[in-house]
């Protein structure tokens, strides 16, 4: 197995950089286990979500690993080392009022995979067809407060769900958590870490959490932020990182994703998002039954 990351600033402005809210984290021999490997993609906003990204960067696999279920329940493990972070989160004095990140997390162990996402970055995996080309699978979910699942959970916790209001009433943007009483905090996922002021109207950092078995032509895995998939499908994406199978290299692969999502970012808008990607060529068995 190989793999690799890259994390890139947006522009707040044309050609104004901003800080990069986005972190990622790769571990093999993840708990000195050997053939156990640990994959994140965070992505922060608000004031602080640099911080916040940051914070669960470091902290979330080291609050997995020290879960008691970590060597017989991986499933387990994620949904306590969330709980424990997200906690963490609102413990080290930042202001997370309305500051968080999302958090997208893979656990590859032996054949098995692990998935656990809290807010709207994304990992895929990609299928070899054998006819030199490549099926993408989603192995995750994005929490957008119009999901009927997640709306029901806010509405249910008195919040409300509904696009920015132009002039003249027109909705503008994507749907946005609201609480009933005022026009905050307007958060754009419906799950994350931190942002205290959502969660009191159902924002939850409670990861979803999916289990795949891998077989000998699945090949890649891509984990992202939304700065990837805002203006790319995971069908492009997987068309792009498949070039660079042959040769074994994630980290042009990763590159290739920025600069294209730099390059659409461009063509849409002046602002352009943070972008990561993490990269990983999977190496789960000998394929048709060759050694």
């Amino acid at each position: 197995m190989v793999y690799a990351g890259r994390s890139k600033a947006g522009c707040s402005a044309p050609d104004v950089e901003k800080i990069n809210q986005d972190a990622y984290c790769a571990i093999d021999q993840y708990g000195d286990h050997p053939g156990l490997f640990w994959f994140s993609v965070m992505d922060g906003h608000g004031v602080n979500g640099h911080q916040v990204s940051d914070v669960v960067r470091r902290a979330l696999p080291k609050n997995v690993q020290e879960c008691p279920e970590f060597n017989k329940d991986m499933k387990q493990a994620l949904e306590k080392g969330f709980f424990r972070t997200n906690c963490e989160v609102f413990q080290r004095g930042m202001d997370v009022m309305m500051s968080g990140t999302t958090c997208i997390a893979c656990v590859v162990q032996g054949t098995t995979l692990y998935t656990a996402n809290v807010g709207d970055s994304r990992a895929i995996m990609a299928r070899n067809n054998g006819r030199g080309s490549w099926t993408a699978f989603a192995l995750s979910q994005d929490h957008k407060p119009d999901r009927p699942d997640e709306e029901k959970r806010i509405l249910a916790n008195d919040g409300r769900v509904g696009a920015l209001k132009g002039p003249n009433g027109e909705p503008l943007g994507p749907p946005r958590v609201w609480r009933k009483d005022c026009d905050a905090p307007g958060l754009a996922m419906s799950r994350s870490l931190g942002d205290s002021l959502a969660a009191s109207v159902g924002v939850t950092g409670e990861p979803e959490i999916f289990v795949t078995g891998l077989t000998p032509n699945d090949d890649f895995i891509v984990l992202a932020s939304d700065g990837v998939w805002e203006f790319m499908s995971n069908e492009e994406v997987v068309e792009i990182v498949s070039r660079f199978w042959e040769a074994k290299d994630p980290l042009g692969a990763c590159d290739a994703l920025i600069e294209e999502a730099t390059r659409r970012w461009r063509q849409e808008d002046d602002v352009i998002d943070d972008t990561t990607a993490l990269v990983v060529f999977l190496d789960v068995g000998s394929r048709h039954g060759s050694k």
